[in-house]
């Protein structure tokens, strides 16, 4: 769920371990073809069954009611409130760190703007 925007929560330490920018381009490129052969795959699994419902109706149909209402519900509860979360702060990092440009910003407030976002 996060790895469309992994990009943005992560580009300053994947330069820093790569070492050089050939490197990290690299592995952003190869990093993006795994991610195109998963949407790929997912995007077949759409077709394959055609049903609305998205995630939901693929594991009730592959793994049976139960699988599907627990998978609903802990995405419900857990993945996207997280995946939201997440975004919300690297949003609200990137909004602040001009204003502290010799520090790093604040908790008390990258938490109120992305609770504010949120």
């Amino acid at each position: 769920n996060i790895i469309g925007s992994g990009i943005f929560v992560s580009p300053k330490g994947v330069l820093e371990n790569a070492g050089s920018v050939g490197l990290a381009l690299i592995v952003w490129i190869l990093t993006g073809l795994i991610t195109a052969v998963g949407a790929l795959c997912y995007a077949e699994l759409g077709v394959t069954i055609p049903k609305s419902g998205g995630d939901y109706s693929y594991v009730k149909d592959i793994f049976g009611g139960l699988a599907g209402f627990l998978r609903l519900w802990i995405a419900v509860l857990v993945i996207y409130p997280t995946n939201q979360a997440v975004i919300a702060l690297t949003f609200s990092n990137y909004v602040l760190q001009p204003l502290f440009p010799t520090c790093f910003a604040p908790e008390s407030g990258l938490r109120l703007l992305a609770a504010i976002c949120l």
